[in-house]
């Protein structure tokens, strides 16, 4: 799995929708929650672990025209049902250990969030056209412009201690 995803992207986000319908299409049960897919990553699998996959017989037509979006499409979709039908139909999966980027949970919750130092974050600090600094659930950076000092704004996901 990609070391630099959240671990709320191991959840369907905004393929909540189609997940199910497809899930349903393939007559297997719904998972709910946190769950692993490779995302970012390559996988192997048995041929008879993605059957239900096959079967459904997509074709080219039945994707939307790739226009760089980052979640929600058809093809979101199946990367993340890469993860959950083999083990709806009974087969496990694993994920090679990554000598690289250590981590005790396969969703990288500590390597994303408990490793930051503010160093990562000054160039923002620095920067006056930038009013307040506000992270969303993804780290994507908002600007708005209601705030002169950084040291006023409240920014929990930096240590201000390292």
């Amino acid at each position: 799995m990609f070391h630099l995803l959240p671990s709320v992207a191991f959840t369907w986000l905004a393929n909540r929708l189609q997940g199910p319908q497809l899930l349903d299409k393939m007559k297997l049960p719904m998972i709910d929650g946190y769950f692993n897919f490779p995302a970012g990553s390559m996988f192997w699998a048995k041929t008879a672990a993605m059957l239900p996959l096959f079967n459904l017989n997509l074709e080219y037509k039945d994707f939307p025209e790739e226009r760089g979006q980052a979640d929600g499409t058809l093809a979101h979709v199946i990367e993340r049902l890469l993860g959950i039908v083999p083990l709806q139909c009974g087969y496990k999966s694993i994920i090679i250990k990554d000598l690289v980027h250590l981590s005790w949970s396969t969703y990288r919750f500590d390597e994303l969030y408990l490793n930051r130092a503010v160093d990562l974050y000054k160039p923002m600090f620095d920067n006056e056209e930038i009013k307040i600094i506000d992270f969303d659930i993804f780290d994507t950076l908002l600007v708005r412009p209601s705030c002169r000092s950084y040291s006023k704004c409240f920014l929990p996901m930096v240590n201000r201690t390292s």
